[in-house]
């Protein structure tokens, strides 16, 4: 199993366990790119976009439980390096 996509499944299972054992919720969030770029054309920049939308989700779920939360984000400039 090692080295496998089933071992990596299992590590992400395992971490999403303690953390929702610690009542931590983890949002991810991502763009379709070949979707977005059969939409929008190839000069459309998805990440910005998609960042501003997660915020606006993450602001729908934390303001009726006057939460806070960390969000993480690569750099644009390397997320746009990252077109796949």
């Amino acid at each position: 199993m090692e080295g496998t996509g089933e071992c990596c499944a299992d590590v992400f299972r395992r971490a999403l366990g303690v953390l929702s054992t610690n009542k931590i919720e983890v949002v991810a969030h991502g763009a379709r790119l070949k979707a977005v770029r059969k939409r929008y054309g190839s000069s459309f920049g998805p990440y910005l976009w998609e960042f501003s939308n997660l915020l606006e989700r993450l602001n729908e779920r934390l303001e009726p439980r006057a939460s806070a939360c960390t969000a993480v984000a690569p750099p644009l400039a390397e997320a746009a390096r990252c077109n796949v």
